[in-house]
């Protein structure tokens, strides 16, 4: 089976090749600042926490989302807590989907785990015999909480 097709046919948005792209745009040196704030370490340094950054369009925050999902992947603490990222952009109305948003973060979370990822197959056959549809809010969910 074709591992690349069955995680294609979570989501049409990669957050990976997004992240490279943004990353080509930032500037050297930009947001540095930010590892410098202790909210900022404390979050690194909790393996079970979430960061959510927010702001009007044009603040930045694709940049510093870049500087932040690079430190995670470079300094992953725990093999057992997964990590994923999703940009959603005013100008890419396919990354306003919930199913896009959930179909990407199950597709990374697949590829550092093997249960999911086993779990991740099984529903795609599944889906190959119904017709290959794409998985609903609610399948994706579902593998989430697999």
């Amino acid at each position: 089976m074709d591992l690349e097709k069955v995680l294609a046919w979570l989501s049409p948005v990669n957050a990976a090749v997004k992240h490279q792209a943004f990353k080509r745009e930032r500037q050297p040196g930009t947001g540095m600042w930010l590892f410098d704030l202790p909210d900022m370490v404390n979050w690194l340094d909790d393996p079970n926490d979430a960061l959510w950054i927010y702001g009007i369009p044009g603040a930045g925050k694709t940049m510093l989302s870049t500087l932040v999902v690079d430190e995670v992947l470079t300094y992953k603490r725990s093999n057992t807590v997964g990590t994923a990222y999703f940009y959603i952009r005013h100008d890419d109305k396919e990354s306003h989907e919930p199913a896009s948003v959930l179909g990407s973060i199950v597709s990374q979370l697949a590829r550092q785990n093997p249960e999911v990822l086993t779990g991740v197959i099984s529903r795609f056959s599944q889906s190959c015999h119904q017709g290959m549809m794409a998985p609903d809010d609610h399948a994706l969910n579902e593998m989430l909480h697999d």
